[in-house]
């Protein structure tokens, strides 16, 4: 069952368009090189990856969120007209304008940073500027996203992806073929599958990217060409190719195994998403009851006492280490009476003697935390 669930994993189809075509030829005779062109973090670039205890590569790390523009870039951000008048609207009198405005930021697909430079000025109200986030957040998540349309596996050794399939009808068929190697593409490497999902799908369909693949020298009949070593002979191919889109991919990619991974688009897209709620919603703000707020006031004064210090500390120490014993639970109930003493004592004041008889509840009550705890503890 692990078997195939690790099989399924490492299935994928992805989507390429295909354009012009570079071809550079050049003969590896010990196998394909180690070195790859330099990693980074952010979009277009390979996921985070760290070794394994067993020295294999684990698939994870912090899930990057590009940084969004600075307030003074917001500002000198120009704005389209027609942007600028839905947002009005988003403030109007009327309902049903503002809800017009809502869809029509939706259908339109506004820019990105132009939605943000608008959530950047202090004039929209709080309605305005949900309803603008909100636009901003499905601009996000929904924007079209590159493919290639081939199906592929991590070789886990850095060598690069391996085309296991072609989907039919699509560019990547043109160019590519099965048991090709992708190590780069528009010079960023691809070591594992997640590389190239995510360099691929943070691209617009149409852009044209650059294919680095090995492939495998063949004689007249077909044979792949080894070494004296019995190592493959590979040459290097550059492929200019346009990418497609994911949605077509689901038209012509037909029905495939469910990808158990989550897309790192999609993880990186949710982290802006909220960066975006994060920097410009409004901060919540926890307003609390005037009793509770006297009341926890009182605790605080109360817990600055001698005694009820201690308690707390025996507490705390029996938390940590399972340290209290029953000798300093009597003493500290001692305590608790000798300050009850006090308050009844004569011409103690109304409010002293009410100040005493909480400082002995306080003890109390901790020592009663105290019994509860050592009660669970074998």
């Amino acid at each position: 069952m692990r078997a195939a669930l690790v099989s399924l994993s490492r299935q994928c189809v992805l989507l390429l368009g295909a354009s012009a075509v570079s071809l550079a030829s050049g003969q590896v005779p010990a196998g394909l090189p180690t070195e790859r062109p330099g990693q980074g973090i952010g979009i277009g670039q390979p996921l985070p990856r760290k070794p394994g205890a067993t020295g294999s590569i684990v698939i994870g790390g912090p899930v990057s969120t590009p940084p969004l523009p600075s307030d003074v870039e917001l500002n000198a951000i120009s704005v389209d007209p027609w942007l600028v008048a839905i947002v009005e609207q988003l403030a109007s009198a009327s309902f049903e304008e503002r809800v017009a405005a809502s869809d029509a930021l939706l259908k339109k697909q506004a820019d990105q940073r132009q939605l943000m430079a608008l959530l950047a000025r202090p004039n929209l109200d709080r309605e305005a500027r949900a309803r603008l986030i909100t636009a901003l957040q499905q601009r996000i998540l929904k924007a079209p996203r590159g493919a290639l349309g081939v199906r592929m596996e991590s070789m886990r050794d850095e060598l690069g992806v391996r085309i296991t399939g072609l989907v039919p009808g699509m560019p990547g068929e043109k160019l590519l073929r099965v048991d090709d190697l992708v190590y780069a593409i528009d010079g960023d490497a691809v070591s594992i599958r997640e590389d190239l999902i995510r360099i691929v799908q943070s691209k617009e369909p149409g852009t044209t990217v650059t294919i680095s693949v090995h492939r495998q020298q063949r004689d007249a009949k077909g044979k792949g060409l080894l070494d004296a070593k019995d190592a493959p002979l590979y040459d290097k191919h550059d492929f200019d190719i346009a990418l497609a889109s994911t949605e077509t991919l689901e038209v012509k990619g037909g029905p495939e195994p469910a990808n158990l991974l989550p897309s790192p688009i999609s993880l990186e897209r949710e982290a802006l998403a909220a960066a975006v709620a994060e920097r410009f919603g409004e901060k919540p703000q926890l307003l609390e009851a005037p009793a509770r707020v006297e009341a926890e006031q009182k605790a605080r004064a109360l817990d600055q006492h001698p005694v009820v210090r201690e308690a707390l500390a025996s507490l705390e120490l029996l938390r940590k280490v399972g340290g209290a014993d029953e000798a300093t639970m009597q003493l500290l109930l001692l305590e608790a009476t000798k300050l009850r003493k006090q308050a009844d004592r004569p011409g103690v004041s109304e409010v002293e003697r009410a100040h005493l008889h909480a400082l002995a509840d306080r003890v109390d009550a901790i020592v009663l935390e105290i019994s509860r705890i050592r009660v669970r503890i074998p």
